[in-house]
């Protein structure tokens, strides 16, 4: 039988664990938080989507991330790939925006694990693979050249990408990390995207002539 004393002691003591699962949480989010800054606001899903600056070589092969396609929902990948490590609501600097954060073992090789939705529609996954790891990106690359092309004119670009008949890309960048980007050619993502710039933009600038109206009443 549990005494009231214990009872008392209990409930003082509980919510200091609710207070601490809290901050775990909290710092877990925001550490996570942290790993999207390349892809964590409109502006920079823009430069990722409409960077054309990059060496793009076509390909007939169908660009997919692990062999699914764009478009599929949340459900899909988790019956895919099981619970995520993490789920990361980021709606409030990409509306409807949410990543699952996965960590594969390819036979000793290790990669984190992105994968992106947007209205719980499955559009980017992202690889990080260490470079510290030796020979990852020559076997990586060998791998993309033979599934994809076999054009290695690319083999000495730092940043690069295929792109399908459908407009799905596959990214290559040599940064910090081996970055492999999966991104859906969608016409529509491509549209929602041009429109939040847009917006982003024309309020940008009301507010700059607001600013200059009341800075010139009152000076």
């Amino acid at each position: 039988m549990i005494s009231l004393h214990h009872n008392s002691v209990f409930s003082n003591v509980f919510p200091f664990f609710r207070w601490e699962s809290k901050r775990i949480a909290s710092a877990k989010s925001t550490y996570y938080q942290s790993r999207l800054n390349r892809i964590d606001s409109w502006e920079k899903l823009y430069i990722l989507v409409f960077n054309e600056n990059k060496f793009i070589l076509n390909t007939e092969q169908s660009v997919l991330f692990y062999n699914i396609p764009f478009g599929v929902s949340q459900k899909v990948i988790v019956q895919k790939f099981g619970n995520p490590r993490h789920k990361l609501d980021n709606d409030s600097k990409i509306k409807g925006h949410e990543v699952y954060f996965y960590k594969f073992n390819f036979y000793g090789i290790v990669a984190k694990c992105e994968v992106h939705f947007i209205n719980k529609t499955f559009f980017l996954a992202s690889y990080f693979f260490n470079r510290t790891m030796d020979g990852v990106s020559k076997e990586v690359l060998d791998i993309i050249v033979q599934k994809y092309t076999k054009d290695d004119r690319f083999a000495h670009e730092n940043a690069f990408q295929i792109e399908d008949q459908q407009k799905n890309k596959l990214i290559i960048e040599n940064d910090v990390d081996y970055v492999l980007t999966y991104l859906s050619g969608d016409a529509n993502l491509y549209a929602s995207v041009l429109n939040q710039i847009t917006e982003q933009d024309n309020r940008k600038t009301q507010g700059q002539l607001l600013r200059k109206e009341a800075l010139r009443k009152a000076l």
